[in-house]
């Protein structure tokens, strides 16, 4: 049996993630801190519940493990945590996704998210390193899109150093992540990926994200702020897409793969902010109350992922449409913010 570490388990990616790796007969070991310093925590323990965690017993013990799954309440900076985690685990795959996410929250605290994002991914690559080579697992980690910072109307080829351009405190993080894990493959023949992800969105996805800003806005009555008079265009993806995609990355090795690399998750389909509000407008029967804004320094005005380099490795498919994705994640909506909005009108 497979044995998979993901950290971040109880974020909107590693939930999803865990499911699947559960799905699929792995044994999962889920590390989070459950921190709540961008956005509340109560999310993050209501994902772990879905998946059926006693998240008192969690807040009790700091750690749950029912079936083929473990959660523990850890911090990745805790360096000799981490490391004897990760050497003393025996795993197949150590997927690192936790991390603090917002650009604008990393503008306002950047020595949290260089202590977080960097020293703590030092801290997971370190703990790799330490193993013997032939038993090392492989090594998947969250890179983002923001290393390509405002790098629009171009082709964003992941081999082009050229592009990688971060305006932002948090791209410049997932940047010196990239950095660090092609170093340590020169230098100790370590494997490492880093996956780019674009824009993900769908059920569990965090409050900071635009899916939940204008769905709740909607129903609250705020006035939703709308960036360069509308002319901004993203790349959505599915989170049903996204485990797609990251699972191949994971688990379907190709036969030759340098020792470091970097691969592009998105859909390649560019969609107007515009097309992506009105569309929740006419699922929720509602008109949202817009205020145009200029673009906030470090915000991504308009990016879509160059799919070329994924498709080579692991081959072309659909995905699945802005319509029916933002169906799907209103359903789960409704379902879970029923106690807090009349959905009857």
């Amino acid at each position: 049996m497979k044995r998979v570490l993901i950290t971040g388990a109880a974020g909107f990616i590693g939930i999803h993630m865990v499911k699947e790796c559960l799905k699929r007969g792995y044994y999962v070991v889920g590390i989070d801190d459950l921190n709540n310093f961008t956005y509340s925590a109560k999310i993050k323990y209501d994902r772990l519940s879905s998946i059926g965690i006693d998240v008192g017993q969690l807040d009790r013990a700091s750690y749950v493990q029912t079936g083929n799954l473990e959660i523990q309440k850890l911090d990745i900076t805790e360096t000799p945590t981490i490391k004897a985690n990760i050497i003393d685990g025996n795993y197949d795959l150590v997927l690192h996704l936790a991390g603090m996410t917002s650009v604008s929250a990393s503008s306002l605290s950047p020595f949290v998210f260089f202590k977080v994002n960097v020293n703590g991914f030092l801290n997971v690559l370190d703990g790799i390193r330490d193993i013997d080579p032939i038993n090392r697992p492989r090594f998947v980690f969250a890179s983002s899109a923001a290393v390509y910072g405002n790098a629009q109307n171009k082709k964003l080829v992941e081999d082009d150093k050229n592009l990688i351009h971060p305006d932002s405190i948090y791209g410049a993080t997932k940047s010196m992540c990239e950095d660090a894990a092609e170093t340590y493959a020169k230098l100790y023949n370590m494997q490492s990926l880093a996956v780019r992800f674009f824009n993900i969105y769908g059920p569990f996805a965090r409050p900071d994200t635009l899916s939940n800003i204008v769905t709740e806005d909607l129903y609250s009555g705020e006035i939703i702020p709308v960036y360069n008079n509308g002319d901004i265009s993203h790349d959505f993806m599915y989170i049903d897409d996204c485990i797609e995609d990251l699972c191949r990355i994971c688990f379907e090795v190709p036969e030759t793969e340098p020792k470091f690399e970097t691969i592009n998750v998105g859909t390649n389909s560019p969609v107007a902010i515009s097309d992506f509000i009105s569309t929740i407008e006419k699922l929720s029967g509602r008109k949202a109350l817009i205020r145009y804004e200029p673009l906030p320094e470090g915000e991504i005005q308009s990016l879509t992922a160059d799919t070329t380099k994924f498709e080579r490795i692991y081959g072309k498919r659909d995905y699945i449409s802005i319509g029916e994705g933002l169906h799907k994640y209103f359903d789960w909506f409704k379902a879970y913010y029923k106690n807090f909005y009349d959905f009857s009108v």
